[in-house]
């Protein structure tokens, strides 16, 4: 998992803790769906 963390801030800017959390105060409208694609890209 931690690779995955590493390759979603450093493809795609979207940062969280090495022990796999995100912070959902950030998560908005304009940009969930950003979220879940990049998220998504990762765990294939």
């Amino acid at each position: 998992m931690a690779e995955q963390v590493s390759a979603l801030a450093k493809e795609r800017s979207v940062y969280g803790t090495m022990d796999d959390r995100i912070s959902v105060a950030g998560i908005i409208t304009g940009n969930v769906k950003y979220l879940a694609e990049a998220i998504h890209k990762v765990a294939q």
